[in-house]
């Protein structure tokens, strides 16, 4: 039991001020929000936003910060030393002036770990204090102090083509110089790309088409410079999560995906099919020994493909929606470490099948 998707603001005319465990949703992702989504539960935290858009000479201007505590999964450890974790995030768009369809934004959330939530306050200026370099002695010599996540993002819309673009490139380690960023752009990155596109189909129908593709596996960066998973802490040891599920895209750590989805809209009713393919935690394949697989790791990977129907229909009674999703997941969890011509007997590969029907009524 928790509070849910539960607020409490007050209006101080140009900025709201309130408490919070609501989910967000930042940035233009359709599938996979990579600094913030609904995929875990919502943060208890503190918040500032600005009330309304703030129109300059140079654009509308909008932002919004918040300081708050994320809690780990009681399965994760039995040691309550380390239970406490500190988030404080901001994020700001721009719409510039005379380009009303096109936004641009940053996004940065530093998270720390807590010895005592009395001390949850002296990270309230972590996300606008530093890059979050500065590390302190460990086990292993310097070891981070603080982790973080931080993503540019922009979407742009073509009104008279029916077509628009979004893009979200983010990074779990700050560049140290200029000409670390120009060498090594891609270190630490993930990314992800989408587009939509629409038209009109006869007086009252429409057709929207939508893709998107997310990556968060490491990037060929690695071999040159020492980085994390996405989503895992050098700090934390629960890495950007809350209650065990991550904070981020739903796909998770060291993941790629890529969606594709059809709509046909009626003033009434709707109809979508869509079908996608999620590479789970592939970065941990690659910690398994090379012997353990035979040298080749072609036939090791977990994936998930998926298709899914779905239709809507408005009444007096209120919206119905009925959609079933049939999927495949492919050496689940890594069973086979093997190439698959090594044991072509079908006790070794170990598959899955889900088919997932979901019913839902909102009253008018």
């Amino acid at each position: 039991m928790d509070p849910g998707q539960s607020t409490l603001v007050v209006d101080l005319g140009a900025v709201t001020v309130g408490l919070s465990t609501e989910n967000e949703w930042w940035g233009p992702g359709i599938r996979n929000a990579i600094v913030l989504s609904n995929n875990a539960a919502g943060i208890p935290r503190a918040f500032v936003r600005t009330s309304r858009p703030v129109r300059t000479r140079i654009g509308v201007l909008e932002a919004r910060w918040f300081l708050g505590g994320l809690f780990e999964s009681p399965y994760f450890d039995r040691s309550p030393a380390d239970d406490r974790r500190a988030i404080t995030a901001l994020a700001a768009t721009w719409t510039p002036a005379g380009a009303s369809d096109l936004t641009l934004g940053v996004t940065r959330a530093v998270y720390a770990p807590l010895a005592r939530w009395g001390n949850i306050f002296a990270h309230m200026f972590d996300v606008v204090r530093d890059r979050g370099l500065h590390e302190v002695p460990g086990r292993e010599g310097l070891q981070p102090r603080r982790d973080q996540i931080f993503s540019v993002f922009g979407r742009w819309v073509f009104r008279a083509d029916g077509f628009a673009v979004h893009a979200e490139w983010a990074r779990t380690d700050p560049p140290r110089s200029l000409r670390e960023l120009l060498t090594a752009p891609n270190h630490s990155q993930g990314y992800t790309l989408g587009l939509e596109w629409a038209r009109r189909l006869g007086v009252n129908g429409s057709f929207r088409l939508q893709a998107e593709a997310t990556y968060l596996e490491l990037p060929p960066s690695y071999r040159n410079q020492v980085e994390a998973t996405f989503y895992t802490g050098l700090a934390t040891p629960q890495g950007y999560t809350q209650r065990g599920e991550v904070i981020g895209a739903a796909i998770g750590p060291g993941a790629s995906s890529q969606w594709l989805g059809f709509d046909y809209f009626r003033p009434r009713w709707r109809l979508g099919l869509a079908a996608g393919r999620i590479r789970w935690n592939d970065d941990a394949l690659y910690l398994f020994p090379i012997t353990a697989i035979a040298g080749n790791k072609w036939c090791s990977h977990d994936v998930s493909v998926f298709w899914s129907a779905s239709a809507a229909a408005d009444s007096r009674w209120g919206r119905f929606r009925v959609a079933v999703t049939r999927g495949y997941r492919l050496n689940v969890f890594f069973a086979n470490l093997t190439t698959c011509d090594l044991h072509p007997d079908p006790q070794y590969i170990r598959d899955a099948r889900n088919t997932t029907l979901e019913i839902r009524f909102s009253p008018p």
